[in-house]
């Protein structure tokens, strides 16, 4: 994105998602306001509200959809509740701001999908959140092998896409 101002002004209507990992749209929202702030050196673009919006109803609007991105009659019940009570998220004179320059994904106390209570308390209910993770982490180290083989980029190694920050020592545990 160029500039997130611009297209704005322009009428064109601007959604912010989640394609990559982790999916976390409340750091999405951080990155679209700071990275644009930076573009267009104006700390004035890209507002707290502006982002929010892009990320509820700019993504209802880019897919066409009127039952999803807002909170009222007639919508899924689609409902995230963020807890902004923590000392380290400053002052909450505007929720809004707060929830976009200085909470994370483990603020999230729940999440209502189409009227259904998914997330309680920070956790997903009805899921072994261990062995989810477990298969996840499984199935990424079997991508990152076939990579490795050649089975997506011939021509690199998956370690060349994605390096190693720092070496790995794997320990035997005593037995």
């Amino acid at each position: 994105m160029i500039s997130f101002s611009r297209y704005r002004r322009m009428g064109i209507n601007v959604a912010i998602g989640t394609d990559t990992f982790p999916p976390d749209i409340i750091e999405e929202m951080r990155a679209a306001t700071w990275l644009n702030k930076v573009a267009d050196r104006d700390r004035t673009v890209a507002s707290a509200g502006e982002v929010y919006e892009a990320a509820t109803l700019g993504g209802a609007r880019a897919l066409g959809r009127s039952d999803i991105g807002r909170l009222s009659s007639g919508a899924k019940a689609d409902i995230v509740i963020i807890d902004l009570s923590r000392f380290d998220l400053g002052p909450l004179d505007d929720p809004i701001r707060t929830l976009v320059h200085c909470a994370n994904r483990r603020d999230v106390e729940t999440v209502i999908s189409d009227g259904q209570i998914v997330v309680e308390r920070g956790q997903l209910r009805g899921v072994d959140e261990a062995e989810l993770v477990a298969r996840a982490r499984a199935a990424g180290l079997l991508q990152l092998e076939r990579t490795n083989r050649g089975a997506l980029l011939a021509w690199t190694h998956g370690s060349e896409l994605f390096p190693k920050a720092l070496p790995v020592w794997r320990v035997e545990e005593p037995r």
